[in-house]
């Protein structure tokens, strides 16, 4: 895969860790910029059928919560591809779910409107959300389609937008329409895990691929990451993005104990739960940084990112480590 899809399959990643975590009104209050990279549209493009009963949303401004997507993945793949904007549109359903959505924009009906699915596929999470990926070849270049359901309990409705980029450059649509399935959960694979110093052992600098954590925050490494060891967080690994002006960008991530974490959410700084990764978990306000917390049995792992907050990212990297806790059990 090359890198400009493979930052189509990490956008997938990080779109549905968003919709999955529960925590679309914590993003959105904390989103900045981007929407000058979002052009509305009236209507539905010709190529892309309409579901039945879909009705326009009364309010037509950009959705807070899909403003998150364009800070900074949307915008950096804007970049990458070449595109100047994402062009959406958006409705509601009152009667159908986001499973729904998924089951109506299958591999078969898109690909009679010239369509085939990216190698993100279909990606489902259970009743919450589900987003789809498809991309055309056409003379400008290869357009890209993203469309993202979220159910709105309140409201009992589901929302569905379409994002649409034409005239992208560097990335070609496959040319087989089989994709690879979706991992367990409907979450796409993780990147493999490597043992990048040949030690035959996997370091907590080693858990999260130094190309997924540059191009999920869209920004390279300015430093080697450094390991860490503390006594309340545990094992860790510290990344130096660099700064800007006054802005300075990082990362850490640590595999603790059951008890550490607990001690955490006991001193916890406005703490709010998660329920959906690991056995439990929570965020907390952390001295430098928003962090996540996540527990598995008797394991824990922490995400901290900074300057600027990410949880979709933090929660992507959580898998990660959960993967390794998993994994590795004596560790």
């Amino acid at each position: 895969m090359n890198a400009k899809r493979r930052k189509m399959s990490l956008l997938v990643l990080l779109v549905l860790s968003s919709l999955a975590c529960g925590l679309i009104d914590t993003v959105l209050n904390r989103v900045d910029g981007g929407e000058e990279n979002m052009i509305p549209v009236a209507a539905l493009w010709s190529d892309v059928p309409p579901m039945e009963g879909m009705s326009a949303t009364q309010s037509f401004g950009m959705p807070e919560w899909l403003k998150v997507l364009t800070s900074p993945i949307l915008d950096g793949m804007l970049k990458q591809f070449g595109a100047s904007h994402w062009e959406w549109t958006g409705f509601t359903l009152s009667e159908q779910l986001p499973a729904d959505v998924q089951a109506f924009y299958t591999q078969e009906r898109m690909a009679a409107y010239g369509w085939k699915q990216a190698e993100s596929a279909c990606a489902p999470m259970t009743d919450k959300g589900v987003l789809c990926s498809f991309l055309k070849e056409e003379a400008a270049g290869t357009t890209a389609l993203m469309i993202i359901a979220a159910r709105d309990e309140q409201q009992k409705e589901t929302s569905v937008f379409f994002l649409r980029a034409s005239g992208v450059q560097g990335i070609s649509a496959p040319e087989s329409a089989t994709q690879p399935a979706p991992a367990a959960g409907g979450m796409p694979t993780l990147a493999p895990v490597q043992d990048v110093d040949g030690d035959g052992q996997i370091g907590v600098c080693e858990i999260i691929p130094q190309a997924v954590l540059e191009e999920t925050l869209g920004r390279a490494l300015a430093a080697p990451a450094q390991p860490f060891s503390d006594p309340a967080l545990g094992e860790g690994c510290a990344y130096d993005f660099g700064s800007d002006g006054d802005a300075a960008y990082f990362a850490y991530i640590t595999l603790a104990s059951e008890g550490q974490f607990n001690a955490a959410l006991a001193n916890a700084t406005q703490a709010e739960t998660v329920t959906s990764v690991g056995d439990s978990a929570f965020l907390n306000y952390g001295p430098d940084a928003r962090q996540l917390w996540v527990r598995v049995g008797n394991k824990a792992a922490l995400v901290a990112i900074g300057d600027r907050e990410n949880i979709p990212a933090a929660m992507l990297f959580a898998r990660y480590l959960i993967e390794f806790v998993k994994n590795n059990p004596s560790n």
